[in-house]
């Protein structure tokens, strides 16, 4: 069994901060090339955690990224209460969705056929 992975990057200061480290109320990342690193309250940042999955370009997918499906749907991937309909039964659960900016709905989350056309920190036009 593969164990996943578990990586966050950080919005923080105006700039996206990956391979952070967050715990105990904290968020830890080394900002520049000195391999010095800095250490800030999560309060004063947004992180945002791997979804374990890649789009079709190989772009890990992360929370807060926007993504157009292979039918051509804006999402939002959110950890949020989420809608799946399989077998013909209707299943309801929490973690990763696409929430579809126009409908307003969560479904299930599992496309890697979909493409990160940004996110929401910097790319906050495309949830309009």
């Amino acid at each position: 069994m593969k164990t996943r992975e578990f990586k966050f990057r950080i919005w923080w200061n105006n700039q996206m901060r990956y391979n952070a480290m967050v715990g105990n109320g904290q968020a830890m990342f080394i900002p520049g090339a000195t391999g010095e690193h800095k250490q800030i309250n999560l309060a004063e940042c947004v992180a945002m955690q791997f979804t374990g999955l890649k789009d079709k370009n190989g772009k890990e997918i992360y929370e807060g990224d926007v993504v157009r499906t292979k039918l051509g749907n804006i999402c939002l991937i959110k950890w949020d209460k989420c809608n799946e309909v399989k077998h013909g039964d209707y299943y309801q659960y929490t973690g990763f969705c696409f929430h579809n900016i126009r409908q307003k709905l969560n479904f299930h989350f599992d496309d890697t056929e979909c493409e990160i056309i940004g996110n929401i920190h910097q790319n906050p036009e495309l949830l309009s």
